[in-house]
């Protein structure tokens, strides 16, 4: 939906990452994402960078944080995620 709320227009991106496994139960996953917003009030590109820590302290609980920083003035400065995964 555009900005105006009417309307649709095109929107694309693309993301990669690489997860590391530190051990059995810790891994570490950088990631890049670059999106492209063709809002026909006002066009941006976003560009991140993340770093995700997942823990899993026993087979059916997973512990996740991750940091987000944006890379140009058109992406958020910081976001903080965590998260609590339990398996059944």
């Amino acid at each position: 939906m555009n900005e105006s709320g009417q309307g649709r227009h095109l929107a694309y991106g693309a993301a990669m990452g690489v997860q590391v496994h530190l051990s059995k139960t810790v891994r570490l996953t950088p990631e890049l994402q670059f999106v492209r917003d063709q809002d026909p009030a006002r066009h941006a590109t976003m560009s991140r960078a993340a770093l995700s820590f997942d823990v899993q302290p026993a087979k059916m609980l997973q512990l996740d944080v991750q940091a987000t920083a944006g890379l140009n003035r058109d992406t958020p400065d910081v976001e903080v995620g965590f998260g609590v995964t339990r398996k059944f």
